[in-house]
């Protein structure tokens, strides 16, 4: 009997040792359902670049990774940078004109991806030089003095120049002329200025000349019966009757 319990014994421990534990189920993967291109340029110039971001939808999804490629790396090229949250972050640069259609993949399989175009334009063409001509250096009190601003290379993109005077109280600039860069320097009262043309476009080029605003000698039978007129042509003292 001692003999018969001592291999029921056996046989349950060996029983016991075949049982296999039941697996844990895997969870189940969120795929990507949705990728959304932010902070894309439609438009920029060759040599600058901007921090874009893929944002992953849903926020839970498994795998929030993508991958950043460009059609055309000759005219823009986009390199991942980190991940943060529910999205990626890259670099996109422009490296020559042209267009170029930058796509963010999901990597988890789900073929989600988003497409974007864009539309790389030519580096603009800056002033190296400017050079101002004026008819005469001095001016009297009440007239004008012509100047005109020279800039180069004549095919700048942004030919056009911003006048400034070192003191308003002795001489005023008023630009005539646009288009060919020109202004008349306007005496207002006896003493020396310096007269700047600065370019427009950013490059900081700039060109100055002295100006010597003189008395007018012209006299009036009262000062206080005077009174300064201008025209589309003229500047001067003119007295009231």
């Amino acid at each position: 009997m001692k003999r018969i319990f001592t291999i029921l014994a056996m046989a349950a421990l060996l029983l016991a040792g075949c049982e296999k534990e039941t697996p844990e189920p895997e969870p189940i993967a969120v795929k990507v359902s949705q990728i959304k291109l932010v902070g894309m340029p439609t438009e920029f110039t060759v040599g600058r670049s901007f921090t874009i971001s893929a944002v992953i939808t849903p926020d839970d999804a498994t795998d929030k990774s993508v991958t950043f490629t460009s059609s055309n790396p000759e005219v823009a090229t986009v390199e991942y940078t980190k991940s943060e949250y529910n999205y990626s972050l890259a670099l996109l640069k422009a490296v020559g004109p042209g267009k170029a259609t930058i796509t963010a993949t999901a990597n988890d399989g789900s073929g989600v991806k988003a497409e974007a175009e864009v539309d790389v334009l030519p580096a603009p063409k800056m002033v190296s030089d400017i050079s101002i001509t004026m008819s005469k250096s001095e001016v009297k009190v009440g007239y004008m003095v012509r100047a005109t601003a020279t800039v180069s290379p004549e095919d700048a993109t942004n030919r056009e120049v911003t006048w400034r005077s070192s003191n308003t109280a002795i001489a005023i600039v008023r630009v005539v002329d646009v288009k060919n860069n020109a202004a008349d320097v306007i005496g207002v009262s006896p003493g020396s200025v310096i007269i700047t043309a600065t370019a427009k476009d950013g490059s900081g080029v700039t060109a100055s000349v002295p100006v010597t605003v003189i008395p007018n000698k012209t006299t009036f039978a009262s000062p206080a019966n005077c009174h300064i007129v201008t025209t589309a042509d003229t500047y001067a003292l003119k007295a009231v009757k």
